[in-house]
């Protein structure tokens, strides 16, 4: 795979080749997603399905005019702590990330997602096992892992649901962590 990127910038910036090609994609936010790596890459909001590509700002970020990010632009999120990233998966208000050695939860801050507004929060040091160990179950999202079968649900508060807020649990180890462990 190589990447254009004298084509988006229209500068004559160098190519730079890349051997791997992204691991999943998902839809969330009216962006399409990818992840590729340690990094997840976000679309432009998308108005017309060309734009479902466009992993950069709209304005030119060299310009002394306008070169301002804007919140509905594409962009990149790295995770330099994940180690290969294998599948994401919309839940509630943000996007869980899920790679070898952990899940992320990428989510908006004040108002939804944006390019400018955003945050990425470790949610668990336990990886997936595989890409397709993962199920999704009514609120609750599962996979299997090293050390058993872990759970990521919405944490509860004194009024009800935290909004942005998610926790993990070993949900095999009350019940067949013995089995498992065999």
């Amino acid at each position: 795979m190589l990447q254009n990127r004298s084509e988006a910038s229209g500068r004559g910036v160098t190519d730079t080749p890349s051997l791997t090609r992204p691991r999943d994609v998902a839809f969330w936010a009216g962006r399409t997603w990818w992840a590729h790596e340690n990094d997840v890459y976000f679309s432009q909001v998308l108005e017309d399905v060309r734009q479902a590509g466009n992993c950069y700002q709209e304005a030119d970020p060299t310009s002394e005019i306008i070169s301002d990010l804007i919140d509905s632009d594409g962009g990149r999120i790295p995770i330099p702590e994940a180690i290969n990233l294998r599948r994401m998966v919309p839940y509630g208000n943000g996007m869980l990330v899920f790679a070898d050695n952990g899940v992320w939860h990428i989510r908006g801050v004040e108002s939804g997602f944006t390019a400018r507004d955003y945050s990425v929060d470790k949610v668990s040091s336990i990886g997936i096992e595989g890409a397709d160990s993962i199920v999704v179950a009514g609120q609750n999202i599962f996979w299997w892992s090293k050390l058993g079968i872990q759970g990521v649900q919405q944490q509860s508060g004194m009024f009800g649901p935290v909004a942005g807020s998610v926790t993990t649990t070993n949900v095999s180890e009350t019940i067949i962590q013995s089995f498992f462990n065999e």
